[in-house]
């Protein structure tokens, strides 16, 4: 490590994604967004020898404030905070310095082990997908992104293979969730996610079903799914039993063969939860169209999950890092505001996140304080 990192009271560290647990996933901070962290007075900022190759082998990121070391295990070890888009792996994580801070998509309601491991290695945590305002709504997110490139997938599929359904009057598309998922989602679905053809494509009624319908007039939601030729699944399902699906496998049967299903959900199957659609594949980056007669569908989708009935399934668990480059450039700008709001708070890394409160005076940090551990871990402890 240099002099000038060494003299630096924060060292903010970026590795690679962990690509064994996220497969295809190459997205990594563009080089002016890690110097001008490094810019700030206090900070110092450290990133692998690789970092960005695989989403970009052209980016430079020699600046005089980008510290570059060998390995991942380097940045590690050497960062007070580690901000990484993906949730770094434990092993990783275990390397990280006692009281150090880590800024990732956490996702602290469903990965409650995680809330228990950063616990054990006293490391504190953001989690950007809780960074919410006020009102409730994601600070960090990219919903347009994810319903757009999905959309777009399903529809460009569709058009390529000769789908049948592209020659029916009209379409019915049924949408699970109407929040911020769940809006794009409609407008994705009714411009036939943007792709370009020589031929007219039949109009699209899109219907958005909410828990009011899902739970309490069952009969009239399988009803709606009988007559339906796409299934989105925008849900978000807070406040539920994650173990209960909103669709069982078996209800599919009701749902049309020749209809497609599309998954926005991000989380994949566990021990904590299962797919608002049971028995759908969980797909990545490397793999998120899945054919129901294909061999991979079964490899996508647990043994222990019920997936007798299949259809043709598009599920990605980061759909807008379909477009990588772009993706990241979105985030940064949700996230610039949100890392000047928390380097004002203190010094070094401690006194910072000491200082994320509730009662804030600004409103980011406030929001930062709802996507904290401290503001989450003592309820997901208690009934994880």
């Amino acid at each position: 490590m240099n002099r000038l990192v060494e003299r630096k009271d924060i060292i903010v560290g970026f590795p690679n994604p962990p690509w064994d647990n996220f497969p295809g996933e190459v997205r990594a901070f563009l080089p002016d967004f890690i110097a001008n962290m490094g810019g700030i007075p206090q900070v110092a900022t450290v990133i692998p020898q690789n970092y960005g190759l695989r989403m970009n082998p052209d980016l430079d990121y020699r600046r005089v404030n980008i510290e570059v070391v060998t390995t991942n295990e380097e940045v590690y070890r050497a960062s007070d905070l580690v901000i990484s888009l993906k949730f770094p792996d434990f092993r990783q994580l275990s390397r990280m310095p006692v009281s150090s801070l880590l800024v990732s998509m956490i996702h602290f309601p469903t990965k409650p082990d995680r809330v228990d491991f950063l616990n054990q290695q006293q490391i504190s945590g953001v989690s950007l997908d809780s960074v919410a305002d006020a009102n409730g709504k994601r600070v960090v997110q990219d919903m347009e992104g994810a319903a757009w490139n999905a959309l777009n997938v399903a529809f460009g599929y569709l058009e390529q293979t000769g789908s049948p359904l592209l020659k029916k009057k009209s379409l019915n598309a049924l949408i699970l969730g109407h929040g911020q998922m769940g809006i794009p989602a409609q407008d994705a679905t009714l411009h036939w996610g943007g792709i370009k053809t020589e031929t007219p494509l039949p109009p699209v009624e899109a219907t958005w079903v909410g828990r009011a319908v899902t739970e309490q007039r069952r009969t009239q939601f399988l009803d709606l799914l009988e007559n339906a030729d796409i299934l989105i699944d925008a849900s978000a399902r807070p406040g539920t039993n994650l173990l209960t699906p909103v669709i069982y496998n078996e209800e599919l049967s009701r749902f049309p063969e020749d209809g497609i299903i599309i998954d926005l959900s991000a989380d994949p199957y566990s021990k904590f939860m299962v797919k608002a659609v049971e028995g759908i594949p969980h797909g990545t980056l490397s793999r998120y169209i899945f054919e129901p007669k294909s061999p991979l569908y079964d490899q996508y989708v647990p043994d222990d999950i019920p997936h007798s009935q299949k259809r043709l399934t598009f599920s990605c668990e980061a759909w807008p890092g379909i477009h990588p480059e772009q993706s990241i450039r979105h985030y940064q700008e949700q996230l610039r505001p949100l890392m000047v709001a928390l380097f004002s708070l203190g010094v070094n890394v401690s006194q910072i996140y000491e200082r994320i409160a509730s009662d804030s005076a600004h409103p980011l940090v406030r929001a930062l304080y709802r996507g904290s551990l401290k503001s989450v871990a003592p309820i997901l402890v208690a009934t994880g």
